[in-house]
Formats: C-alpha cells, sequence, structure tokens
C-alpha cells in the first residue's frame, strides 16, 4: 500500500545515454542555426536528419526505460 516504492530513476537505469542524445540534438540544431560551420545545404539537411534520428532515439530510449 503506501510502502510501495519507485522503479530505479531514469537516470540510474540509462538516462546518461538519453541525455547524451538530447544533448547531441541540441547541439546539432545549435550548429545549424549559428552557422558556426559554413555547411552547404546538403550539410544542413544532413545535420538536421541526424538531429531527427538522434531525437527519435532519444524518445524511444526514455520510453523504453520508464516502461514497466
Amino acid at each position: 500500500m503506501g510502502g510501495e516504492r519507485a522503479g530505479p530513476s531514469l537516470a540510474g537505469r540509462g538516462g546518461g545515454v538519453v541525455l547524451a542524445n538530447v544533448v547531441w540534438v541540441g547541439a546539432s540544431v545549435a550548429l545549424v542555426l549559428t552557422e558556426w560551420q559554413h555547411l552547404t545545404t546538403v550539410g544542413v539537411v544532413w545535420v538536421l536528419l541526424q538531429a531527427v534520428v538522434v531525437g527519435a532515439f532519444a524518445a524511444a530510449q526514455g520510453w523504453a526505460l520508464t516502461r514497466r
């Protein structure tokens, strides 16, 4: 009843990988928006597509880690 404990936190169960993927997505978008590197159109598309794929992985990983 009241003594039930929640499962291990997301951070304790692989959340570091999810966090790293989220940071990757943020860094990819920041790279494109700040034009820190002068990317060609193909480069911009490639970086943004990578961000979408990595973001999908992060979402799937986060979902899997919180599912019981």
